[in-house]
């Protein structure tokens, strides 16, 4: 028996709203759109909104202290958080949509 595949989305933040606050507000809304299995966000400790604004889409967000942010160690974090996906599409919060 198939099934369909369970495609979760993971994107790591730090002050995206101070640094890219229209294209990260942009590509929240297309994320609300699609049907991804989970949407994971892994926030660097920001101080601005940014947890919040996603919580607001009602996507999952887990804050981890800046100092422990590592690109390759931030990722596995999030491969073992999203461990029931069988596809994991990787963002970042300055993605660029072109329409």
């Amino acid at each position: 028996m198939s099934h369909l595949a369970r495609v979760s989305l993971f994107i790591p933040t730090f002050n995206a709203l101070n640094q890219c606050r229209d294209s990260f507000i942009h590509t929240l809304d297309t994320i609300a759109k699609a049907k991804f299995h989970q949407v994971l966000v892994i926030d660097s400790s920001s101080t601005d909104d940014t947890v919040n604004v996603v919580k607001s889409y009602g996507f999952e967000c887990r804050v981890i202290p800046a100092k422990e942010f590592d690109h390759g160690g931030t990722r596995q974090l999030a491969v073992k958080i999203l461990a029931n996906s069988d596809i994991i599409v990787y963002l970042t919060q300055d993605v660029l949509w072109l329409e």
